[in-house]
């Protein structure tokens, strides 16, 4: 990962209305193990577990991702393979995470996944997401970058999920403009993070 994202993410964690300090408050107290489905590098998670002495495993299909969360050394054991056949039982884990992973599968497959990592969840199951279609390609040469479904606030309220908003589409969502704008994105994201409670309250 450049160095740029990975410093906004590091420092981001430490903010309050951030996704990952957002995130973090939603994690089951009572929870001991967790499942990070479409892990990648890790690098979110790691940040994400920050202090908590979970039992953390990472799934994810592109094997240089799983290299390098593997070099990171929170997760018990790193797995590769199709999200679309998790290789787990029912209730083997507290919590399970599945942080923009939904929207690379079809719409059909995005359901699919979503029946059976709550079979696998005990406690907590965390889905995060765009809303609506954000285009995307396939980058660091893994095909499973690419986005193939939209998904909507009534997608997990009609399922029972609470569902809350992080970030303003046009600010954020529809380019990176870290890569594009290099430290000149910094005001553009700091915009972002004072506005933060609107779409917290209205996420569509």
């Amino acid at each position: 990962m450049d160095k740029l994202p990975q410093l906004i993410m590091e420092i981001s964690s430490r903010l309050p209305f951030t996704s990952i300090t957002m995130l973090r408050a939603m994690l089951s107290k009572k929870a001991e193990s967790l499942l990070d489905v479409g892990c990648g590098t890790g690098l979110s998670t790691q940040l994400l577990l920050k202090g908590r002495l979970l039992r953390a495993v990472g799934y994810d299909g592109h094997g240089p991702y799983l290299v390098a969360a593997k070099e990171r050394g929170f997760y018990a054991q790193v797995v590769q393979g199709d999200v679309r056949a998790l290789p787990f039982r029912e209730k083997e884990f507290d919590i399970v995470l599945c942080s923009h992973v939904i929207e690379h599968l079809s719409q059909t497959e995005g359901l699919a996944l979503l029946e059976r990592i709550e079979q696998i969840a005990r406690l907590q199951v965390i889905v995060a997401a765009p809303v609506g279609f954000l285009p995307q390609d396939e980058f660091d040469d893994n095909p499973y970058q690419q986005h193939r479904s939209a998904w909507f606030p009534k997608d997990f309220l009609d399922r029972g999920y609470r569902v809350v908003g992080h970030s303003i589409r046009f600010l954020v969502g529809d380019l990176n403009i870290v890569k594009l704008l290099g430290f000149l994105s910094v005001p553009i994201l700091g915009l972002s993070w004072l506005l933060q409670p609107i779409p917290y309250l209205f996420p569509s």
